[in-house]
């Protein structure tokens, strides 16, 4: 028996090709997600932890009731609300390293593979965000507070579904944006 190493045995992954290709430091830079960002991050995980649970019932409630939506399967919905909380959750206030990197970017590749269009992707982000306006929009606080948790909210989103678009089409177009040079 030969020593075969795992890399020959098994096709590269293409998600982890392109997520390895980002540059995150520079993607973060471009984004404004800074240390005063990551401090705007905090208080949105704040909120999501007070509010998820009501966030992504309601979400789920409007997604299964679109027609040319995914048919989720009995029992699914209530754990793909736990795996939106711990995403969010982790994306407001983990590390943005190359792992949150590489689940962003796989996060796409899952909703391509089951058949999930990009158009139903973002209009779910859209409802998500929808929800954390609304949220902050009725906070006690200060409302240059309010904005400065609405435009956190509008960076972290904008990373978080442009990783998952590479992710999602692998495209070329998209990989180029992201990571200019990637020949996909």
């Amino acid at each position: 028996m030969t020593n075969v190493s795992r890399s020959s045995r098994y096709p590269p992954d293409p998600v982890q090709n392109l997520a390895c290709s980002i540059d995150l430091p520079e993607l973060l830079q471009i984004l404004g997600l800074d240390q005063n960002m990551r401090d705007q991050g905090r208080q949105l995980a704040e909120i999501l932890d007070e509010h998820g649970e009501v966030i992504f019932s309601e979400f789920y409630e409007r997604i299964i009731n679109i027609s040319w939506a995914h048919k989720f399967e009995d029992g699914e919905v209530e754990a793909l609300k736990q795996k939106q909380f711990s995403h969010w959750r982790g994306l407001f206030s983990g590390p943005l390293d190359v792992q949150y990197l590489r689940n962003a970017t796989m996060v796409g590749a899952v909703h391509r593979q089951r058949g999930i269009e990009p158009l139903l992707y973002i209009v779910g982000y859209g409802i998500v965000k929808s929800a954390f306006l609304e949220i902050i929009a009725r906070k006690d606080i200060p409302s240059i507070n309010k904005g400065r948790l609405m435009v956190a909210l509008e960076r972290y989103i904008s990373l978080d579904i442009g990783l998952a678009m590479v992710g999602y089409s692998g495209h070329k177009v998209f990989a180029q944006l992201f990571a200019p040079g990637l020949s996909a």
